[in-house]
């Protein structure tokens, strides 16, 4: 099942962006940068980041696509969770949560 997160940061630098990367990274020896891509327009900068990580307990992959749109004034950070789940009932035993829980603590440390 996805699930979806939002937060807002006041103004963010890109090297917060890369050290959010680098801990998203770190925060589980299966965590993988799956993809990213940035698109600056009108003086706004939106890079999107694509995880995926290994779940043993299910042996699944599930993934977290964040959005991080940057202004002069403040970041927005959007996250979705997806991926993990097996077998008829689509059970994911808590691994799309697990990634957005992943996604808020590194931002705390921000």
């Amino acid at each position: 099942m996805a699930e979806t997160r939002n937060w807002r940061l006041g103004e963010t630098t890109s090297k917060q962006l890369e050290n959010f990367v680098e801990q998203m990274l770190k925060s589980a020896s299966t965590m993988e940068l799956a993809g990213k891509a940035q698109t600056v327009a009108n003086e706004v900068i939106i890079t999107h980041l694509m995880f995926e990580q290994y779940f043993i307990r299910n042996s699944s992959y599930a993934c977290v696509s964040i959005e991080w749109v940057r202004t002069a004034e403040q970041t927005t950070i959007s996250a979705i969770s997806a991926g993990g789940s097996q077998g008829l009932l689509n059970i994911d035993w808590g691994s799309s949560g697990n990634m957005l829980d992943k996604v808020e603590r590194v931002l705390k440390k921000l």
